[in-house]
């Protein structure tokens, strides 16, 4: 319990009793000082978990967790402020777990009825500010209160409520015709000093900072430049090295490669080092990830025409082996690799165009030789027709990946990134800010996968980072999003149904449509009486998705449309 409920928060009791051979109901209750409006508050959690247990196979056991709390507060009089209930399915191996904590007694017991339960997610969504200051959002415990907090632009939003804002560094806001100033944001204790600090990255072709968390003093933070350019619209920070502490992976004019922190002093620049030919592109390029392609225990880094991959030692600067794979021609957002069918193999997930369209996920194989090949799956494309729930948006401009509904699988959190180069710059800039989440499933089979999109929102979209955390503390995943309407978050929960009632809730395949016509061509084939003729006054995308129309007394026409019918 102390390593759960950290040091800031007062635990008060704790009670653990058995209910039967097969659940144990646990009662905890805790303290917690929240800052509001100048007024602090004493918060109380009464939280009581049930855990039922049941065996499904002699490989899996299904475990059930019912979660109850009541939210108090300590002030002029008591009262309730709220009540949630949370439920959590999943599954783990059953020898490990019967090993580490049950015994053998529990085989004989089961519950058919329990094993068809399913949990049905949503989010709600929330703007946080309608101001365009960023592309890029981040979450880390920047006080160390044990709640996480949100980083969009120059703000953090206090966790666990987040109507607390505080301004690290000043700016205004931008036009969102324009750019910002900031496109990615990454968190790491830079110097040490057990508080987060946060890095920024800035328009592609500028450079890197980090702003340094003075801790518990309300001030705006030291700003440390690092690098002086990072290139590519898709450069993130990961742990490339293997030495547990993250990097700054890009490309730099032409070369990709990575930049670790300055040991000597974090403050100062840090040393940039190439690991490719000088064939990265320019500043504007699309698409860049990382994973480990051949298995082999080291980090590869992925771009849209391959994968470099990493030597076995990194002493001297040199350069990486390339196997030229077209993931993308026109480069997309972030590349992963991940386990996305049963095989051994690991495979590699993104978008096909950051301006267009296209959501793929490549699957890898061995030829008779030994040379690993990638065969695509196109999850989304330009055309409704391409994906059988009829979901196709553009501009998949920020990916992240997480297992949203808890089966084991990891999940894509995409969408469309609204305005990208403004109102007229990109197809259908003034179609929804679509926010999905894609739901991996197997088959059977274990080859056969399907990405089942499910929408979280359809007015807000991602910039070019989206982030997919936990940030309300119940263990489901969040999505975090800033852009060019505002900084949004999307908090999930779940709801615990039937077999019958899942299913029903479950996006449907369509069935197929025809593709249609051009606008000229449909004009040319539609017939009409002996005098008339068709002439075409307008067509996508000056119109979209029209349902009503009628003149007015002045022999104007005006459209309905139904952006998100």
């Amino acid at each position: 319990c102390e390593k759960h409920f950290w040091n800031s928060r007062i635990l008060l009791s704790v009670d653990a009793q058995p209910c039967d051979k097969n659940s144990v109901r646990v009662t905890y209750v805790k303290m917690q000082t929240v800052s509001h409006s100048k007024k602090s508050y004493q918060i109380g959690r009464e939280s009581t978990l049930l855990y039922n247990w049941f065996p499904i196979d002699r490989q899996k056991i299904f475990i059930s967790n019912t979660f109850l709390t009541r939210v108090f507060h300590r002030g002029e009089k008591s009262m309730t402020i709220g009540i949630f209930f949370i439920r959590s399915v999943f599954c783990l191996t059953f020898l490990i777990f019967q090993t580490l904590f049950l015994g053998n007694s529990l085989v004989a017991t089961a519950s058919d009825t329990a094993l068809n339960d399913r949990s049905i997610v949503t989010f709600t969504t929330t703007s946080l500010d309608n101001r365009f200051f960023t592309e890029g959002a981040s979450v880390a415990d920047l006080d160390l209160d044990g709640d996480i907090d949100l980083i969009a632009g120059p703000f953090w939003f206090e966790g666990p409520l987040f109507t607390q804002r505080h301004t690290f560094y000043e700016t205004t806001p931008f036009d969102p015709q324009g750019y910002s100033n900031n496109f990615f944001s990454f968190t790491h204790d830079m110097n040490n000093d057990g508080f987060p600090d946060i890095l920024v990255y800035g328009f592609p072709g500028k450079d890197a900072s980090w702003f340094e968390n003075p801790g518990k003093k309300e001030e705006l933070w030291k700003r440390h430049l690092v690098l002086e350019r990072i290139d590519n619209e898709s450069p993130t920070w990961t742990d490339l090295t293997g030495d547990g502490v993250p990097e700054i992976l890009c490309s730099v004019d032409g070369f990709f490669g990575y930049a670790p922190i300055n040991d000597a002093d974090p403050t100062k620049p840090w040393t940039f080092h190439r690991i490719s030919t000088q064939t990265a592109g320019g500043q504007f390029t699309h698409g860049l990830g990382y994973g480990d392609v051949d298995g082999d225990g080291r980090v590869d880094i992925l771009e849209k025409s391959g994968w470099w991959q990493q030597p076995e030692s990194l002493e001297e600067d040199s350069v990486w082996k390339k196997h030229s794979v077209e993931f993308s021609q026109a480069g997309g957002a972030q590349m992963f690799v991940r386990h996305v069918d049963a095989d051994a193999l690991p495979d590699v997930i993104t978008s096909l165009s950051a301006h267009g369209f296209g959501l793929a996920w490549f699957r890898q194989t061995k030829g008779p030789d030994g040379q690993r090949q990638f065969q695509q799956y196109k999850i989304t494309g330009e055309r409704l027709s391409e994906n059988p729930y009829r979901t196709a948006f553009s501009q998949i401009h920020a990916i992240d990946m997480a297992d949203i509904d808890g089966d084991g699988l990891d999940d894509i959190v995409t969408g469309k990134r609204y305005w990208a180069h403004g109102p007229k710059g990109d197809p259908e800039p003034l179609a929804p800010a679509v926010l999905y989440w894609f739901r991996c499933t197997r088959g059977s089979d274990g080859k056969s996968v399907e990405f089942v999109p499910h929408l979280i929102d359809d007015n807000s979209g991602v910039g070019v980072q989206v982030c997919a955390r936990d940030v309300s503390g119940d263990g489901f995943p969040d999505v975090l999003v800033g852009n060019k309407k505002g900084i949004f978050l999307s908090v999930q929960s779940r709801k615990q149904v039937s077999e019958k009632e899942w299913e029903f809730s479950q996006p449907k395949i369509r069935p197929p449509m025809a593709n249609g016509l051009a606008p000229e061509e449909a004009a040319r084939a539609m017939t009409v009486p002996p005098g008339f003729q068709v002439k075409l006054l307008a067509c996508e995308p000056d119109v979209q998705q029209p349902i009503a129309m009628a003149f007015d007394d002045r022999g104007r026409l005006w459209v309905a449309e139904a952006y998100s019918y």
